[in-house]
């Protein structure tokens, strides 16, 4: 019994992983790299005054609904807007984060939690998506900035994994 509670633990572990794992067909129209969900922060820059950023269009399709979040920490002043399929979805602000993420990257880190640099977070739903990113580029350009990915995981995957883990427990007892 104590290896079957064992086995449905490591199954809903294995489920939460799977759950969380990258968006299906998330591709990059730039023959360079786009930002991976959940590995942390990715930088990209503007070259030009409100044009899009270097590697934009993020296009994919998400599993789930994903977070997107934007920090600048090279020229403070500098603002972005994030477009996804050319509609106006964020602008960042000076707004602090004080929330610490998974996989960091210590600029993009500092960034995220300091009041002196612009900041944004975005939930963007399970499904579709074309992300492109400009900016005023008040601090000069190219102007730098970082990007990341972290996706959400289902409600139903959050519960298998509480199940394997309450299961494990009664078993042990």
């Amino acid at each position: 019994m104590k290896k079957y509670a064992l086995v449905l633990a490591f199954a809903s572990l294995f489920a939460t992983s799977a759950a969380i794992a990258d968006p299906v067909n998330f591709d990059s129209t730039n023959p360079r790299t786009a930002p991976t969900p959940d590995v942390g922060w990715t930088y990209d820059q503007i070259d030009a005054v409100n044009t899009d950023s270097l590697f934009s269009h993020y296009i994919g399709a998400f599993a789930n609904p994903t977070y997107f979040r934007i920090t600048d920490y090279f020229n403070t002043g500098d603002q972005y807007k994030v477009y996804d399929f050319g509609t106006l979805v964020l602008t960042t602000g000076y707004t602090p984060r004080s929330s610490v993420l998974p996989i960091g990257d210590p600029s993009g880190d500092a960034g995220w939690t300091n009041i002196s640099f612009q900041t944004g977070e975005l939930l963007l739903g399970a499904g579709a998506h074309d992300i492109s990113i400009q900016g005023d580029g008040v601090g000069g350009v190219p102007a730098g900035f970082y990007v990341r990915f972290d996706t959400v995981p289902e409600p139903a995957t959050l519960g298998l994994l509480a199940l394997g883990g309450l299961a494990l427990i009664r078993r042990m007892r």
